[in-house]
């Protein structure tokens, strides 16, 4: 390994080797950090989706005849009325 002097210093053949590393990662870390972001906001979109699925399932599930079930009979559900909840809760949300 040869040095030479400069300005009161000693320099390697190594300088500038830092800079490079740094200048070949720093592209590599940023797409990572970006791929994170945008990962996490999918999966939140995803979560969101199926939350609301849920809750518009629930909401259909309640158009029963009440009368009948309340008294302990066959719980019979109205496909009119559900539809029309699970619709109404998806436009509300």
């Amino acid at each position: 390994m040869t040095t030479t002097i400069h300005s009161g210093r000693r320099a390697s053949r190594d300088e500038g080797r830092i800079a490079l590393l740094v200048i070949v990662l720093t592209p590599a870390v940023l797409a990572m950090i970006g791929l994170s972001v945008d990962g996490g906001g999918k999966i939140r979109a995803l979560q969101r989706a199926d939350d609301l699925a849920s809750e518009a399932a629930r909401a259909a599930g309640q158009a029963i005849q009440a009368p009948q079930a309340i008294q302990g009979g066959d719980k019979i559900v109205d496909p009119t009325a559900a539809t029309v909840a699970a619709r109404n809760y998806l436009n509300a949300a």
